[in-house]
């Protein structure tokens, strides 16, 4: 198992502190006098002997206290066991530089009681749509691949449908400058407005059959947590995040920050 590096100084180039760095002063202003912070991290591996992995636990325990680390990716938690690429790598250490963004996903999983079964992965893919065997039968939706259902959060299924109608969305605008990805909005494939009847009807059809479900503003953030898994996915394989990863990334942190808004103006939901 390869655990951190040689050296870890910012200013030596090709270090992860230096990668996390460079990410923290192109998409942070942190005002002047204000404390830095870096974004610490191990390679993904195993490790067999009980007591060298309590060493290293201790050792992240120590780094994750200090005042000016704002995360730890643990080699013993499915995200670090994952081996994110280096576009991948990239994405985490841009929502992990976030303070803000972090707070928001913290406080979503505190207030999470974890009450509800859940198909865990209601993506598009996972819904087979069966035609009518004869006129009089109704056209059926099969749900498939059931393996990461469980206990979770009220509400994350129907995050994930939303998610999946922006990320779509998202996915046919033709970004050509990273930094004003609305440029060409009115070009994308998939509009969202002609999106909106649809998650209109979805949505009050939840609510029409589960009259106590979350309130719309908590399943907006629910799908804001999809979006960022789909971006994360998207990254994989990547040298760096593409502009539309981005995007993704810059939706989910305005849908967890202004969910309500956000159901309006942008999906045209009403509660």
């Amino acid at each position: 198992m390869r655990f951190g590096y040689t050296s870890s100084d910012p200013a030596l180039p090709g270090t992860q502190s230096d990668r996390a760095r460079r990410v923290v002063e192109r998409e942070v202003k942190v005002p002047a006098g204000a404390p830095g912070r870096v974004v610490y991290g191990v390679d993904a591996g195993a490790v067999t002997t009980p007591r060298v992995r309590a060493a290293i636990e201790a050792s992240m325990d120590r780094v994750r206290a200090a005042a000016h680390v704002s995360s730890v990716t643990s080699p013993f938690t499915p995200a670090g066991r994952q081996g994110l690429s280096a576009g991948g790598q990239d994405l985490v250490a841009r929502v992990q530089a976030s303070r803000s963004l972090c707070d928001l996903l913290s406080e979503l999983r505190e207030s999470d009681a974890g009450g509800a079964v859940v198909h865990g992965d209601l993506r598009w893919d996972n819904c087979l749509v069966i035609a009518p065997a004869s006129s009089r039968r109704r056209t059926r939706v099969l749900l498939v691949d059931w393996e990461l259902a469980g206990a979770g959060a009220a509400g994350f299924d129907v995050g994930t449908v939303l998610a999946e109608y922006l990320c779509a969305w998202v996915g046919s605008v033709p970004i050509v400058d990273p930094a004003d990805p609305a440029r060409l909005v009115n070009r994308a494939r998939y509009p969202l407005r002609r999106m909106q009847p649809a998650l209109q009807d979805f949505w009050s059809a939840y609510r029409r059959h589960n009259p106590e479900s979350p309130t719309l503003g908590r399943v907006v953030q629910l799908a804001a947590v999809r979006i960022l898994q789909t971006a994360v996915e998207r990254a994989q394989g990547l040298a760096i995040p593409s502009a539309h990863v981005v995007t993704l990334l810059q939706l989910a942190d305005n849908l967890l920050r202004q969910p309500d808004d956000a159901a309006r103006g942008l999906l045209g939901l009403r509660a």
